[in-house]
C-alpha cells in the first residue's frame, strides 16, 4: 500500500507538474558590439587647397571714397603700376618694381599725383585661399604715404577689397583716404608698331615720332622708334601696364627718357618724354 502510494506521487510529478524554462540571451552581433575606438573622432585630412599666385604684372587701382572738394586736378583714381613677387605665402614688391600713375575722369593719366612729386615706394603683404592682406607705401618730395590693404582673391583672378590711408584729411590723394582696392592681372603687353604725335604745351612744339615695341619674357622691352625722322633704339622695363627707358642720347643729339602707358582696356599707348615734358597718344598701325 505504501509502495502504491509513493509510485503514484512520482507519476504526478513527472506527468503533471509543469517544468521551470530557463530564460534565454540573444548571442550578440557585430551591430550591438559597442568598440570603443568608434568614439574616437577621427581628424579630417589637411586641406590640401594650392595658394593662389599672384607673381607678374599687376595694375592695382585705389578709388578713394570721396574727393577733396575745391583741391585741383584730383585724380579719380590712383594706379599702382608692378611687377608682384611672391615666396610662399608672401607678396612683395620694391621701389624698382613700382611705378605710381594718377587716372583722371577726362581720360588723362599724369605720371606722380597732385599731392607727390618722384614716388618711390613698396609693397609687403601676404596672400592665403581666404584672401590677402598687404601694406603699400609711398615717398616723394620729403612725405611718406601708405595704406593697408585687406581683400580677396577672386575665382576669376581678380583682387577685390578695401584700403585705408594714414590722413584721411587729404582725400584724393595717392594713399590719404578710404577708398575701395581693385587688383587686375596684367595680360596685354607692349608689342608692335604706333605712331603719333608729341605735344609740349610749354613751348608749342609738336614732333611726329614712330615706335615699334618688343617686350621680352623677362618684363623688359625693345624701342625701335623714328623721331621727327631721326632713327634709335633703346630698352627699358615693364611694370604692370607701365614701362619705363633710362635716358638717353638720341641721333639728333637731344636727351629723351620715354615712359609709356597701355591702359587696361584702350589699344592706345600713352607716351610721355620725361626729359623734355612731350606727352602725347599713339595708336597702333596695321
Amino acid at each position: 500500500m505504501k509502495y502504491a502510494a509513493l509510485l503514484s506521487l512520482l507519476v504526478l510529478v513527472g506527468c503533471g507538474a509543469p517544468l521551470q524554462q530557463v530564460a534565454t540571451v540573444a548571442a550578440p552581433t557585430s551591430s550591438t558590439i559597442t568598440n570603443p575606438l568608434r568614439a574616437i573622432p577621427k581628424p579630417h585630412p589637411a586641406r590640401a587647397m594650392p595658394l593662389p599666385n599672384l607673381a607678374g604684372q599687376w595694375e592695382l587701382s585705389f578709388m578713394p571714397d570721396a574727393q577733396a572738394g575745391g583741391l585741383p586736378g584730383v585724380p579719380q583714381a590712383n594706379l599702382a603700376e608692378t611687377n608682384l613677387q611672391q615666396s610662399d605665402n608672401t607678396i612683395s614688391a620694391d621701389s624698382s618694381q613700382l611705378f605710381w600713375l594718377s587716372e583722371y575722369s577726362s581720360e588723362d593719366f599724369r605720371i606722380g599725383s597732385v599731392c607727390l612729386g618722384g614716388e618711390t615706394g613698396n609693397i609687403a603683404g601676404t596672400v592665403s585661399d581666404d584672401g590677402l592682406s598687404f601694406s603699400l607705401s609711398l615717398s616723394g618730395d620729403g612725405v611718406t604715404e601708405s595704406a593697408q590693404v585687406s581683400g580677396a582673391v577672386n575665382s576669376d583672378g581678380s583682387l577685390t577689397g578695401t584700403y585705408s590711408g594714414n590722413n584721411t584729411g587729404l582725400d584724393g590723394c595717392p594713399l590719404n583716404s578710404t577708398g575701395s582696392f581693385l587688383g587686375t592681372r596684367v595680360t596685354k603687353s607692349f608689342s608692335g608698331t604706333y605712331a603719333g604725335q608729341l605735344a609740349n604745351d610749354q613751348i608749342a612744339s609738336m614732333e611726329t615720332i614712330s615706335v615699334s615695341f618688343t617686350q621680352n619674357p623677362d618684363s623688359t622691352i625693345n624701342l625701335s622708334s623714328s623721331d621727327n625722322g631721326v632713327a634709335f633704339g633703346l630698352s627699358g622695363i615693364v611694370l604692370g601696364s607701365f614701362f619705363e627707358a633710362p635716358t638717353f642720347v638720341s641721333g639728333n643729339g637731344r636727351e629723351q627718357s620715354f615712359d609709356g602707358y597701355l591702359p587696361l582696356n584702350d589699344p592706345r599707348i600713352w607716351l610721355w618724354d620725361e626729359v623734355s615734358g612731350d606727352r602725347g597718344i599713339l595708336e597702333v598701325q596695321q
